[in-house]
């Protein structure tokens, strides 16, 4: 009994020297960043599937912001009009409402006037030809992804990777800390993307931890 009791004793410094050795070498801060480098963190406006999500946007496009005849809009629709022809009754209507003097009317355009500019005049809805704010597509580019169809965060990755595009850095003169992730640098700034609330701008590298600039300049050394 006295031998196993003896035995344990060895094993307990034993572990104890390990752990005092272990905490010696790495810091709390080397271990969290040990295991956050190389995580997955997926974009929070696409979801991950690094698509733009502006409303309406399709492909990089969105609708026209004019009062024009959309060509894809859902409203087009076919007219029973009393003795037309069989070919007129395949042909699509668009139905334009409009007010004269507060009572609801409806002027109807026919598919050939698709992307027209439609404004009112003496009370009347007409054309004015051809849409000039989207040339007659009915949709213009997209602001939030400049017409790449692309999420503006992630620029279509679907992902940050810790470590590698999506930092943690510190300001120097508060030691308040952000995770960004870096667009670009220069020698004096870096352009990054704030992951708290997705803006972008740029920071003087000066107001950055040396700890910052360090882990910038590694990951993204400037070309010679």
């Amino acid at each position: 009994m006295r031998l196993l009791n003896r035995s344990l004793r060895r094993l307990a410094s034993f572990v104890f020297a390990l752990a005092l050795v272990a905490a010696l070498l790495f810091t709390p801060a080397a271990l969290l960043q040990a295991a956050e480098d190389g995580e997955i963190v997926p974009c929070p406006p696409c979801r991950g599937d690094g698509v733009c999500r502006a409303r309406d946007c399709k492909e990089g496009k969105i609708p026209c912001y004019s009062e024009c005849l959309k060509p894809d809009a859902p409203e087009w629709t076919k007219r029973q009009i009393e003795g037309q022809s069989e070919a007129d009754a395949e042909k699509l209507w668009f139905p334009y409402a409009y007010k004269v003097n507060g009572k609801k009317e409806t002027a109807w355009f026919s598919r050939e006037q698709a992307g027209e500019l439609i404004a009112i005049e003496k009370g009347q809805p007409v054309s004015r030809g051809r849409c000039p704010a989207c040339a007659g597509s009915g949709r213009i580019v997209c602001q939030s992804c400049a017409g790449s169809g692309k999420c503006f965060a992630c620029l279509g990755e679907g992902k940050f990777v810790r470590g590698r595009n999506l930092l943690t850095l510190t300001d120097a003169l508060q030691g308040r800390e952000m995770e960004a992730v870096v667009r670009s640098r220069t020698a004096e700034r870096v352009t990054v993307l704030r992951l708290a609330d997705l803006k972008v701008f740029d920071i003087p590298l000066d107001k950055l931890s040396a700890e910052s600039n360090e882990l910038i300049a590694q990951r993204f050394p400037l070309a010679p």
